[in-house]
């Protein structure tokens, strides 16, 4: 596996909500996965990269460098695109606070044991000051027309108020951003169902910004008809959540009747696959309690589709009642009443398949005795 490669997936592994991260082992040319502590993971590889490469613009426009969860005593995050120019935020003395502490290995401000952010070294150029950020994640906006059971219990609709400060306010300060970034996530509520992100993804495809677009949705809206209504003509990395291979399961989880409609919808995108469109292509499943029986045929189904079924463990979301019932739901917990079954369907050999990705956690327990 060359280095490129082990960059690439670790970026999605690594660490995420787990126990055990990543780090490099170097034989030659050629670099290969060796677990560790996630908590090691940084002092392994290095200064973590993503407070010089990458933005989080997150609900009420507040910037973070990676995912709010995993950073203390930040809830205002480091800035707000909506109040302040880009540039002030970037450049300004609190993201300077973070890097400098990551320079001299300080992670006190960092809950390194479920980071999902995979870091790399760096040999020199740590002036982020010179470069905006490569990297970044579009998460502001929580329009979706799902209320999927593990996220939320209502669907959540921007009011005109809020749709004005978003299209008028924040989308040229976005697009703006986007022309010298290489690399933008959509995602959120869903990016696909929202009426400002739509506009967004249409505006940013029409100025033929200088990133590759990725868009992570329920892929309700991932049809022809509505990739040109937004002149998507390619991504990067298209992720599903589908969670479930049954139409029973499917309607439990995400409370919409429509799986014949996805069905079509995962063809579609996988047609745009073997076209050229579409570099990568994932379909997420959140494992719990209700879906876990269905993991070896979600693998099947990513290999007929030529995607890669990407597994992790379902994490309490407060929007959703489901969170108050974690215990009921964690099957991957060894002292839920169905793990030894879920630990036997684990060691499957369907999830060594190049079509599956574990998350650390479950890799782990696939990795037990």
């Amino acid at each position: 596996m060359k280095r490129r490669d082990f960059v690439k997936y670790g970026l999605i592994i690594a660490g995420v909500g787990g126990i055990c991260g990543f780090a490099l082992k170097k034989n030659g040319s050629e670099y290969s996965f060796e677990k560790v502590p996630a908590d090691k993971v940084l002092d392994n590889l290095g200064p973590c990269r993503a407070p010089f490469e990458n933005l989080e613009i997150q609900p009420e426009g507040k910037i973070y460098p990676c995912c709010p969860e995993h950073i203390y005593n930040h809830p205002e995050g480091f800035g707000n695109i909506i109040t302040t120019d880009f540039k002030d935020i970037w450049n300004g003395p609190a993201l300077n606070e973070i890097r400098q502490k990551v320079l001299n290995n300080d992670y006190s401000f960092c809950n390194r044991k479920i980071c999902n952010y995979y870091p790399s070294s760096y040999t020199k150029n740590f002036d982020a000051s010179k470069h905006g950020p490569k990297s970044v994640f579009i998460g502001y906006d929580q329009e979706c027309n799902y209320r999927c059971k593990t996220c939320r219990d209502e669907i959540i609709t921007n009011s005109d108020e809020e749709l004005n400060i978003l299209d008028n306010v924040v989308l040229p300060k976005v697009l703006s951003l986007l022309k010298d970034t290489e690399y933008v996530m959509f995602s959120g509520g869903d990016p696909l169902a929202s009426r400002h992100m739509r506009k967004l993804i249409k505006a940013a495809c029409e100025k033929n910004v200088k990133a590759k677009l990725s868009v992570c949705t329920t892929g309700y809206f991932f049809d022809e008809q509505n990739m040109k209504k937004m002149s998507v003509k390619k991504l990067k990395t298209l992720a599903i959540s589908v969670n479930a291979t049954t139409r029973e399961t499917y309607n439990k989880i995400m409370r919409m009747d429509v799986f014949d409609k996805i069905t079509d919808n995962l063809k579609f995108a996988s047609e745009w696959k073997k076209q050229g469109k579409l570099e990568e292509f994932y379909l997420n499943f959140v494992v719990h309690s209700m879906n876990y029986k269905e993991m070896i045929d979600f693998v099947k189904m990513a290999e007929k589709l030529d995607a890669v079924a990407n597994f992790w463990e379902y994490q309490p979301w407060p929007n959703a009642v489901m969170h108050k019932h974690y215990k009921e739901f964690a099957v991957f917990e060894p002292y839920h009443k169905d793990y030894p079954k879920f630990k036997e369907i684990l060691h499957n050999p369907i999830f060594k398949s190049k079509h599956c990705l574990l998350n650390p956690l479950l890799q782990n327990i696939a990795d037990s005795p």
